[in-house]
């Protein structure tokens, strides 16, 4: 899922980021190499983990993570 914020910065949302899969696709858009990812986007990391979570900062430090639960509406 992606979101502009009000400063036309695209935000990429990652749910599921702490699984095999969403790790990679962070891994991925995060990656130096990636020229897909513009110099205005970021990539949110949605979890709900927080000790999986710590380990994809350590990897990463230039994602934001959020916390997400499904049954708390709230918390999207």
């Amino acid at each position: 899922m992606t979101a502009t914020t009000k400063n036309n910065e695209t935000v990429i949302l990652v749910t599921g980021a702490t699984g095999t899969v969403g790790t990679e696709v962070v891994r991925q858009l995060t990656s130096s190499s990636n020229s897909s990812l513009s110099s205005g986007s970021r990539v949110r990391a949605a979890v709900h983990s927080k000790d999986k979570a710590d380990k994809l900062r350590d990897k990463n430090k230039t994602i934001e993570i959020v916390d997400m639960d499904y049954n708390n509406p709230e918390s999207i």
